[in-house]
């Protein structure tokens, strides 16, 4: 049934997942951070293709402390990046 709706590698991966042999209550979890709590940086990070375990300092992370309007830091952020 799912074969018709999605590609196979995702119907493999989904057969694939097992299920608890225990009565467990289900729950949410990023497992893109320690906390288990959804973040930007994390989403970016596998977006990007960056390894969650490499710490990084950004040159330009003042930018996003700036007290001024958002769409300027965006802007901004955009210029360093030649975006």
């Amino acid at each position: 049934m799912l074969d018709s709706f999605l590609p196979n590698e995702m119907c493999t991966l989904i057969k694939g997942t097992p299920i608890p042999s225990h009565d467990t209550d289900d729950s949410f979890c990023w497992g893109l951070s320690g906390s288990c709590s959804f973040t930007t940086k994390s989403a970016t990070w596998k977006a990007h293709d960056i390894p969650s375990d490499v710490q990084t300092a950004w040159e330009f992370a003042w930018i996003w402390k700036l007290d001024i309007m958002p769409k300027l830091k965006v802007f901004l952020w955009q210029i360093y990046h030649d975006v």
